[in-house]
């Protein structure tokens, strides 16, 4: 990806406006559309009956999807799960004063979310995060295709969009099956690529339109990752037997820990678990960084917030337990060696607060 996107930057398409009617805006348009054939490849989906829209990034990305999905259908209820991303749920209060009804699912202790497909009944839109982003827990939806055809038809059942950033180039997700997804998005940044850069994978009786000049460097990397998806998705499949050796190490350095969703589907490059019952919050994460260990305590778009996170309280931890919670997400250069210090340096902390 980083040679596609340096050989872009050196040439004179770095400055193109893919808008433009000269030659060179042309190539870039030709750019543009390479890109959208690739992503869509990598969904078994091609164009036509699919597009792809870029956006400036996931956040962006999944509110011109969820307002597509609603302007579509013809009622106005949002059906969406309590574990979304925030920038989802941030939708929630401004489309209410706007009249959209929503509800929402929550979720089982482990973070699966269920629902009766009989439940649905006039809903226009339906949300559920594929992958959960600060857990890695792959929803049921995804890996069932809770929509299927024989059981919900097209002209009965509502739109689907899922929120796939954090599932993209780890997970398949093919749309050509029966009751997949219509609105699917992803962003680059999860996957290496400079940030300001994420789309929406949709069916094209979808339409949705943004304004601006679109972020070519961007695109570009985007192809990049696109274009070797299935090699991607190899390099952190072989992180799994990592973060499982890492996870029964922790369990018995630590033996009251609790990692989420432990016999349910996640992607291989993220171990989630809290350390329950302890009587304060200890800024493990602030800890961490300190003796050199990047790890976050929930989404990183909101880490900054000084609350516990709003998808671990949804699924029934405390609010305590909650702030006590570490995600650690594994890249392909992540060493045994790596984890040892990390699992060593958090039974000090827990050790000199006399919580071990």
């Amino acid at each position: 990806m980083r040679e596609a996107l340096f050989a872009f930057l050196g040439s004179d398409l770095a400055a193109a406006n893919p808008s433009s009617l000269h030659a060179l805006g042309r190539a870039a348009q030709a750019l543009v559309k390479d890109a959208e054939t690739s992503i869509l490849k990598s969904f078994r989906v091609t164009p036509g009956p699919w597009k792809v829209t870029f956006t400036s990034g996931g956040t962006e990305a999944n509110r011109l999807a969820v307002r597509a999905g609603l302007a579509r259908g013809a009622g106005s209820r949002w059906l969406l799960s309590e574990v979304e991303h925030a920038g989802v749920l941030d939708l929630v209060p401004e489309l209410e004063r706007e009249g959209v009804r929503v509800e929402r699912l929550k979720p089982a202790h482990e973070g699966e979310v269920r629902f009766d497909i009989g439940t649905l009944g006039t809903t226009t839109l339906l949300s559920v995060i594929g992958v959960g982003n600060e857990t890695g827990l792959i929803q049921a939806p995804l890996t069932s295709h809770i929509l299927r055809a024989d059981v919900a038809p097209n002209e009965s059942r509502p739109s689907y969009h899922c929120d796939f950033i954090a599932g993209w180039g780890k997970v398949a997700l093919d749309l050509s099956d029966p009751g997949a997804p219509d609105l699917v998005t992803i962003a680059g940044h999860k996957l290496g690529a400079p940030g300001g850069i994420g789309a929406i994978v949709h069916r094209s009786t979808f339409p949705i339109s943004r304004a601006g000049t679109p972020n070519l460097a961007g695109i570009v990397a985007l192809k990049a990752l696109a274009d070797h998806v299935a090699d991607l998705a190899g390099e952190y499949s072989r992180l799994a037997p990592l973060r499982d050796a890492f996870e029964r190490d922790l369990r018995m350095r630590i033996p009251r820990v609790r990692i989420t969703g432990l016999e349910s589907p996640r992607v291989p490059n993220v171990s989630h678990f809290t350390i329950p019952g302890l009587k304060k919050d200890l800024s493990l994460v602030a800890q961490l960084d300190l003796r050199g260990f990047a790890v976050s305590a929930g989404s990183a778009c909101a880490s900054q917030i000084p609350e516990p996170s709003h998808v671990l309280l949804a699924m029934g931890y405390s609010d305590i337990d909650a702030r006590n919670s570490l995600r650690i997400s594994l890249h392909p250069g992540n060493t045994s060696a790596d984890l040892d210090g990390l699992l060593h340096a958090l039974a000090e902390i827990l050790r000199r607060h006399e919580a071990l």
